[in-house]
C-alpha cells in the first residue's frame, strides 16, 4: 500500500472534495464512516502535533467551512495551536457563530495544554 494511504498527509484531507475521498479512500475500511469524521480527527491531529504550518488553513476551514462540527474543531485547534494568539482571530470571528461553535472557540482558548 501506497505511503500516502497508510500516513495521509493531514492539510490536504481538509480541502478534499467527496469525489477526491472516495477515489483516493474509497477501498478502505474506514471510508465508510466518509469525509467528516476523517476531516475532523485531521484537524484534532494538526493540533496534537502542534502544526503551526496548518494555521492558514485552519483558518480558512473555521471561517468558510459550512458545517459546524468542523468549523469548531478548526477553531478549538487554532486555539490550542496559538493560544493568546489566536484570540483576536476568534474574537473577530465570535458573534458570527452558532454557540455550539462558540463553545468550541472558548475551548480551544481555555484548554490549551502548555
Amino acid at each position: 500500500m501506497e505511503p500516502e494511504i497508510l500516513k495521509p498527509r493531514l492539510v490536504p484531507l481538509l480541502r478534499m472534495s467527496n469525489k477526491e475521498f472516495k477515489q483516493t479512500y474509497g477501498h478502505l475500511a474506514g471510508a465508510w464512516r466518509g469525509k467528516k469524521p476523517i476531516q475532523r480527527n485531521a484537524i484534532l491531529a494538526l493540533a496534537h502535533f502542534n502544526e503551526v504550518d496548518a494555521i492558514p488553513e485552519l483558518k480558512k476551514v473555521a471561517t468558510t467551512d459550512e458545517r459546524p462540527m468542523i468549523r469548531a474543531t478548526a477553531y478549538w485547534a487554532i486555539g490550542q495551536i496559538l493560544g493568546e494568539e489566536a484570540r483576536d482571530f476568534i474574537n473577530a470571528n465570535y458573534d458570527q457563530e452558532d454557540a455550539e461553535v462558540q463553545n468550541e472557540m472558548i475551548k480551544g482558548l481555555d484548554t490549551r495544554r502548555e
